[in-house]
């Protein structure tokens, strides 16, 4: 192994990642849920209860018109859908359909799923909306780790008023990626099938490394033996030395696999130079520029910087990074993408599960891509 494999082959055992509780709800990333028998009655809204849930607010308010007490708004939150997300994270879209007082009105309005002692919480973002059926409706995306698919999540969507007092709720509904992918194995085709399996591996061995407590899922695993060094040899990470006096020294590169994908870069040095304001400075092989804050790791006793929000289509992206200061280059650049992980786990790792998740997170970013194009 030369020492470019060595310094981004640390990636695989990073089970720790900062999940954004603000979902990445791409439309061209989502896949359309069809519910199928077992969804049908516990996740999917009856149309129906839509108009008789009005009716019901219309005839309380006028019986209230002498009382300025009572809140005239009385129809609660109601799930009409929900959806397979592979946008910048794995997750599920949770389609609300939202009283306009509520969402216009003095009020704060949350989803909250659960799931035992995990509690996520998602704000309400007016900008993300869809129509389900003619109906407007208000998406709130659930964040899920790759090692957590097959967890079943309680979803709420709870209406406080400015003093903090809830006013209502929504019914409570269980949603999981596992529900979304059995689905698309039923009606997606060949393409949405191969996909589902894909994922279904994927998440089986990021369970097996990261979620060691939980029973794994009554699942055949994809054969992986044809994903091979040569399959991924193009992706491995090179250095592109950069002459100065004044510059910082890269450490490692490494790949954070939970709800989103991440490419996080160390700086093991900052060899006199200040990291206030210092920040990194990327592109992708696509064109894609931007640029991420500087952060200090209290556990690595380093600084670094990350490239977050990496979609299931862009994992075979690479992205050629280096860190600045002042507005100029301070550092070496690195090229390095999901699958140079892949690369470099493939060529020095000596543990089955991690060779096996790599393996399983080239099937998933190529089958994502076909699905999606």
């Amino acid at each position: 192994p030369d020492s470019d494999a060595e310094s981004s082959s640390v990636a695989e055992s990073s089970s720790v990642a900062e999940s954004s509780s603000v979902a990445d709800s791409s439309s061209e990333a989502e896949l359309p849920f069809v519910p199928d028998s077992e969804a049908d009655s516990s996740s999917v809204a009856d149309s129906s209860s839509v108009a008789d849930s009005s009716s019901e607010a219309d005839s309380s308010s006028e019986a209230d018109d002498s009382s300025s007490t009572v809140d005239p708004v009385v129809v609660a939150p109601e799930m009409l859908s929900f959806s397979f997300t592979l946008g910048g994270q794995i997750g599920v879209n949770c389609d609300y359909e939202i009283a306009d007082e509520y969402v216009n009105g003095n009020y704060t309005v949350k989803a909250v799923f659960t799931n035992g002692d995990e509690t996520i919480t998602v704000d309400l973002d007016k900008s993300q909306t869809t129509t389900v059926s003619g109906t407007t409706a208000y998406r709130f995306t659930l964040p899920v780790a790759s090692c957590n698919m097959t967890e079943l999540y309680t979803a709420v969507v709870v209406v406080t008023d400015a003093n903090g007092n809830e006013v209502v709720r929504s019914d409570e509904d269980s949603v999981s990626v596992n529900k979304c992918m059995r689905s698309l194995t039923n009606s997606g085709g060949d393409l949405g099938k191969a996909l589902a399996n894909a994922l279904r591996t994927y998440g089986y061995y990021s369970q097996m490394k990261f979620n060691t407590d939980a029973t794994l899922p009554t699942t055949s695993p994809l054969d992986l033996s044809d994903v091979t060094l040569v399959t991924v040899k193009d992706y491995k990470k090179t250095t592109t030395t950069f002459s100065s006096d004044d510059k910082v020294t890269m450490g490692e590169t490494a790949l954070l696999l939970e709800s989103e994908t991440i490419i996080r870069y160390y700086i093991s040095d900052l060899n006199g130079l200040s990291a206030e304001g210092m920040t990194l400075s990327y592109t992708s092989v696509n064109g894609t520029t931007g640029t991420a804050e500087v952060k200090y790791s209290e556990e690595k006793g380093m600084y670094y910087a990350e490239i977050t929000n990496i979609g299931a289509t862009q994992l075979s992206d690479m992205f050629t990074a280096y860190f600045v200061s002042n507005g100029a280059q301070v550092s070496d650049a690195v090229t390095f993408g999901a699958y140079s992980h892949v690369f470099s786990t493939l060529r020095t790792g000596t543990n089955e599960n991690d060779i096996n998740l790599a393996k399983a997170l080239y099937k998933y970013g190529v089958a994502a891509t076909d699905y999606i194009g």
